[in-house]
């Protein structure tokens, strides 16, 4: 997974809070997993945070 632009981190970070607090092992929290190491490296390139 990767961000490309400013929307799709906007997008990341809301469903990141929505899979807060998923289930070890399931889906959602494989998912919310990709999401974080994607935000942390677009935020790595943008100097965000």
């Amino acid at each position: 997974m990767q961000i490309a632009t400013q929307a799709e981190y906007d997008a990341a970070i809301d469903r990141i809070q929505a899979l807060t607090g998923a289930p070890e092992g399931s889906p959602e929290e494989k998912e919310l997993l990709k999401l974080v190491l994607a935000v942390e490296i677009w935020e790595t390139k943008h100097r965000i945070g």
